[in-house]
């Protein structure tokens, strides 16, 4: 099964590790759950909600792209956009 790719991937480098790129929401969610380098904020648990939304298709994929985005740098992780 494909995965709805994002319009452009995400590059990110949380510290101490190497460049991540995110290419679609499946990727975001895992990494957000599951790699996230730092306590969750309020741009984390906004993302989260929206991860949802977009993969139960009820919103847009660049919506999640850009929670990303905001939670990211919510955590102070270098982005390349």
């Amino acid at each position: 099964m494909n995965k709805p790719m994002w319009s452009k991937p995400v590059t990110i480098k949380p510290a101490n590790t190497g460049f991540k790129t995110i290419t679609n929401t499946e990727e975001a969610s895992r990494f957000l759950l599951n790699h996230w380098p730092t306590r969750g904020g309020e741009m984390h648990l906004d993302a989260r909600r929206v991860f949802i939304a977009v993969l139960s298709g009820k919103r847009r994929q660049e919506d999640a792209r850009a929670a990303f985005i905001k939670a990211a740098q919510e955590a102070a992780i270098l982005i390349r956009e």
